[in-house]
């Protein structure tokens, strides 16, 4: 299947595979067997499929699946930061293909949606090495986790979802996302490390869907409401309460109140 991903930015490998549990759980075991990072896992089928909190990522073939290991020389709560790297891959990878910009926007923390729809979800799960005399720990690997909603998208979820043939009626080969996805996003990854996150910050902020609007946040059993105003420097989201004062949010499911 490699052989149908056309060309790769330098550096970076592909490892395909027809059905598999997990490409992050594969991307893992690259990671753990000493695999030097710049390699996509790309699936046709998942049979153990994620999304945030654990949560089922339903895994039908057609739909693309892959999974981006990396080694960053950075602490692991920065590298973090490439959740947000990763969704302006997605989005610039979608109107790339398309030829069509209107519709995407990106929701916090690391969906894309269309159109107010998700059609993309990621998953960053990472390792950090030990900490020397000291100092903080450095990250060993990093795996992003990409699922695209190409075909189907599933229907009894807490947000509305949506496909690329369901919103804009264009059907995209998996092959064709892998390769451009990548160069998308190693262009975006280039630039974090070498500018750091507030440039990322700043694309991620254009983006975003219904920046200034009211929105509500999950966590656990607690649902807090506000506008949301921005994202501090550590990528934590910054809403406003009704009582004038601010509030960080580091965790936490968005939702967007109807007819707001």
């Amino acid at each position: 299947m490699s052989e149908r991903v056309s060309e790769l930015p330098s550096g970076y490998r592909v490892f395909s595979h027809e059905i598999i549990d997990s490409t992050n759980e594969e991307a893992k075991r690259l990671a753990m067997a000493g695999d030097p990072g710049k390699c996509i896992v790309w699936a046709v089928e998942q049979t153990a499929g994620r999304g945030r909190r654990g949560r089922q990522w339903v895994s039908k073939p057609g739909n693309l699946f892959a999974s981006i290991l990396i080694r960053p020389q950075a602490r692991l709560a920065d590298a973090s930061q490439l959740s947000f790297a990763a969704a302006l891959a997605v989005k610039h990878t979608l109107e790339v293909l398309s030829q069509q910009a209107i519709g995407f926007a990106l929701k916090w923390p690391n969906d894309v949606l269309v159109d107010g729809a998700k059609i993309s979800g990621i998953l960053l799960e990472g390792s950090s090495k030990p900490a020397r005399h000291g100092g903080y720990a450095q990250t060993d690997y990093l795996i992003i986790g990409i699922g695209i909603n190409l075909q189907h998208h599933p229907e009894d979820t807490p947000y509305p979802a949506t496909d690329m043939i369901a919103a804009t009626g264009i059907s995209l080969k998996p092959e064709d996302v892998v390769a451009q996805l990548t160069v998308s996003f190693d262009e975006i990854y280039q630039s974090w490390v070498t500018n750091g996150f507030n440039a990322l910050r700043q694309q991620w902020l254009k983006a975003a869907y219904r920046l200034g609007e009211p929105i509500e946040v999950q966590q656990n059993d607690n649902r807090i409401k506000g506008i949301m105003r921005d994202l501090d420097a550590t990528g934590a989201l910054r809403i406003e309460v009704e009582d004038g004062n601010e509030v960080v949010i580091h965790a936490g499911d968005v939702f967007f109140p109807a007819g707001a």
